[in-house]
């Protein structure tokens, strides 16, 4: 598959992006240039190669999901710089 220098213009259009007739070949040529590398290693045999999303054996480290005593209403309520009837009263946003 080849890039065109009409496929150039137009997604330069959708860019909002000015280019030049040098810059419009210059780009058709480095996009065909990547799309050829593209063809190339879809013709490799990867039917032996395992999916990876990373090259190291990584792994997330959680804690145990405990359940545990929450603190009590008025020990909270006594942390907020103002409460009124449990609940935390804020500065109003607009």
């Amino acid at each position: 598959m080849k890039v065109s220098l009409k496929e150039v213009e137009n997604v330069a259009l959708l860019a909002r992006i000015a280019l030049s007739e040098a810059e419009k070949k210059e780009f058709a040529k480095d996009l065909n240039n990547i799309l050829d590398y593209v063809d190339k290693m879809n013709k490799l045999d990867t039917s032996k190669v395992e999916p990876t999303a990373h090259i190291l054996d990584i792994h997330n480290v959680d804690r145990k999901d405990e359940v545990k005593e929450s603190m009590p209403v008025e020990e909270i309520m006594n942390l907020a710089p103002k409460s009124d009837n449990n609940f935390i009263v804020v500065p109003k946003v607009l």
